[in-house]
């Protein structure tokens, strides 16, 4: 189960080895030996700690308003892509939520319209952009190699947050919206 590692199991390999599309793959194939005196092993639990901490700040900073539920369920999706052992490249159609989001906000919300159109076109270059769409067969390689799928999706995570601080869902003004807790089932 160890980053680098292989067994005999041709199964096995194709969900542990280095075709992933998600941290760990990632870590996989540029950490396959030890670097720095770190194993593979310790430096993909550096690398999902310090992810899952971005998750749980921006789970933390997001506002307990319903109108904000989405945005919290947008980040999960993304981790969890991110933090799967296995997904694969027809699994990221679970970021079109994130992108829905700040698409909706870039539209919406003035303050959102240039950061967050950089972050969708970013998220979309590395996403879709850099994987044979709109470049030539030679390149569809490099993005898997260094898990550009991955980065595309992570990505967004920093247009939520801004969201989860600036942005207003359109017609719900300062204080208006009611919290989670306070909402009738």
């Amino acid at each position: 189960m160890a980053p680098g590692a292989s067994s005999n199991l041709r199964f096995w390999d194709a969900w542990t080895g280095h075709n992933l599309n998600s941290l760990r793959g990632l870590v996989n194939r540029l950490a396959a030996g030890p670097i720095l005196g770190l194993s593979p092993t310790t430096i993909l639990v550096a690398v999902d700690g310090v992810f899952g901490l971005v998750v749980a700040a921006l789970l933390l900073i997001s506002p307990r308003d319903k109108e904000y539920a989405a945005i919290d369920g947008a980040a999960l999706l993304i981790a969890m892509l991110a933090l799967s052992p296995m997904t694969s490249r027809y699994h990221f159609v679970l970021v079109l939520p994130a992108v829905i989001l700040v698409a909706a906000a870039v539209i919406n919300d003035r303050r959102m319209r240039v950061f967050g159109g950089v972050v969708l076109a970013a998220s979309f270059m590395l996403l879709t952009g850099t994987s044979n769409d709109l470049t030539a067969w030679f390149f569809g390689d490099f993005p898997y190699v260094y898990g550009f799928m991955t980065e595309g999706a992570i990505v967004l995570l920093a247009a939520l947050a801004a969201m989860a601080g600036v942005w207003r869902p359109p017609g719900i003004a300062v204080g208006e919206s009611r919290s989670l807790e306070q909402a009738p089932l």
